[in-house]
Parts: C-alpha cells; structure tokens; sequence
C-alpha cells in the first residue's frame, strides 16, 4: 500500500468499534476451544455413564465470561463489517473469502458466523434434556444451563438488532448529506443518526407532474417521516 493507503487503513481502524471486535476474536477462540475441550474431557473421564453430568459446564464461570465475549463481538462486529467491505480493505476481503473454506457464505456471512454459536448450544442442550430422565441430577441443571443460553441468545438478537439500526441510519443520513443541499445545513438530518431513533420502513413514491414524473424516496422513522429526491442520477444520493 502507499504511504496515504496505509494512514487511511490505518485511520479507519480506529473506529471504536473495530478493535474490540477483532480482540474478541480472539477471545471467543481460546474461549470455545477450552470449552469444547473440557467438555470432551468430562464425558471422556466419565466413559458416558448415567452418572454424568454436563449441564453444570455451561454455567460455569468461564463459560460465563464467553457468553460475555460473544455480546461484546455482536455489538461491535456489524459496523465493523461495514469497514471491512470497504474499498481500503477489497484484497484482505478477497483473501479472507477463499481462505476459509469450511465456512460457508461471504466473508461478511463468515464474519457473522460466531454469534450463531449460543443457539447450537442451546439445541444441544434440548436435545440432551430429552434424553435424560427427569429424576436424574443433571436434568434440573440442563434446564438452568438452556434459560441462561436463552438470555444470552436474547441479548446478542437485540444487541445485533440496534446496530443493524444504527447503521442503516448513518447510511440514510449519509446518502442525504453527500447528496448536497443538505450537506452540514439541516440539523435534522446532521442528527439522524441517534440511537434513540428506530428506522421502520423506505420505499419510493412517484409525484405525477405535467412534465415528467418525479420519484421521491421517503424514510419512516418512529419520530418522524422524511423524504427526498434522487439527486444527480445517483441511485444513493437524495436531496
């Protein structure tokens, strides 16, 4: 890269959001690696006997400070995706979708990939719970170690669910801004991306005119509905 490639690489990883991710990365992978390896090694020691017992493993406090990791990545890893398909990124993107083969999809689907993990746990777990009796000793604690997975699950959909907001707001906000009239003039739109806003539907409308039809694109917010032309023939710049 030249020197101003580098400096911009290097400034767009400076967002707040992306050195968190990238530390919880590598955290979730020590993370599950141990426990799946404690795991093995319970049902192992134990030759998988009626005595064993496995539920307890999901709430043990290291499993807990993975669950930890695993909200921590999701609140961070949607606008650090937004980063990494960028154009400063296109060859490590490009990389980094023929290098990891054994999972499926795009590299932003790979990026996303990890937050899946709680769920598989918990179907692990039902389909355990099942299989043991309910006098066992283990089966109260599979029922404990599933309702905490489910809160864990619960707060990643509504962590991932505000950011995916946020970003389609800033999105919004920015094809408004760069479109010109508006740029750093409106204080509606210089403030649209607030977290206490929720984006809820878009769709274009056609002004019949004597001359020629307009299209308009209007935005429904919970507090407010905007709208605006297509500026310049630019599908994602409006005025």
């Amino acid at each position: 890269a030249t020197k101003q490639r580098a400096q911009q690489i290097t400034q767009a990883l400076q967002v707040p959001e992306v050195q968190p991710c990238l530390r919880h990365i590598e955290l979730l992978e020590a993370g599950t690696t141990s426990f799946s390896d404690q795991l093995v090694k319970s049902c192992g020691t134990a030759k998988w006997g009626d005595s064993i017992c496995v539920g307890n493993l999901f709430m043990s406090p290291n499993m807990k400070q993975v669950y930890t990791y695993f909200k921590v990545y999701a609140a961070n890893q949607v606008a650090t995706t937004r980063i990494l398909v960028g154009n400063l990124f296109q060859d490590f993107y490009r990389t980094c979708e023929t290098t990891l083969p054994t999972i499926p999809g795009t590299f932003k689907e790979k990026l996303a990939y990890p937050k899946g993990h709680p769920d598989k746990y918990i179907t692990f777990l039902r389909q355990l719970l099942e299989l043991t009796p309910a006098d066992h000793k283990d089966h109260a604690q599979i029922v404990e170690a599933i309702k905490l997975v489910e809160v864990v699950v619960g707060d990643l959909d509504n962590e991932v669910r505000k950011k995916r907001n946020f970003e389609k707001l800033l999105e919004i906000q920015d094809s408004l801004t760069t479109g010109g009239l508006l740029s750093s003039t409106n204080p509606t739109i210089d403030s649209l991306a607030s977290r206490a806003r929720t984006f809820i539907k878009e769709g274009d409308m056609k002004k019949v005119c004597r001359n020629k039809n307009k299209t308009y694109r209007f935005w429904l917010f919970n507090d407010q509905l905007i709208y605006g032309e297509q500026h310049s023939g630019n599908s994602n710049n409006f005025t």
